[in-house]
């Protein structure tokens, strides 16, 4: 049961993470930069619905998530559970 507890813990902080990763404000500088001023929010919004609702992103680099989502969106599609595919094209793991 601890182990359980305990991998649910360290789920629950790689959210929390990602979430600040997105927040930090060098990576929402380049997401407006990259994205556009006005779609930087429904971006941002997208792409933590996608890695909150898949835990294999949960474990990705998240420089390497964002950098997907980058290349998603040059491509016009929208990071989202039902796109992941977009995501796992070349996602690093820590």
């Amino acid at each position: 049961m601890q182990v359980n507890n305990s991998l649910t813990q360290t789920q629950e902080k790689k959210q929390v993470s990602f979430s600040n990763f997105l927040t930090n404000q060098f990576v929402k500088q380049k997401i407006i930069e990259t994205v556009g001023g006005k779609d930087s929010q429904k971006f941002m919004t997208s792409i933590l619905s996608a890695v909150t609702n898949n835990p294999t992103l949960q474990e990705c680099d998240q420089m390497s998530v964002l950098n997907c989502a980058f290349l998603g969106q040059a491509l016009n599609l929208v990071p989202s559970p039902q796109l992941r595919t977009i995501l796992y094209g070349s996602i690093q793991k820590y």
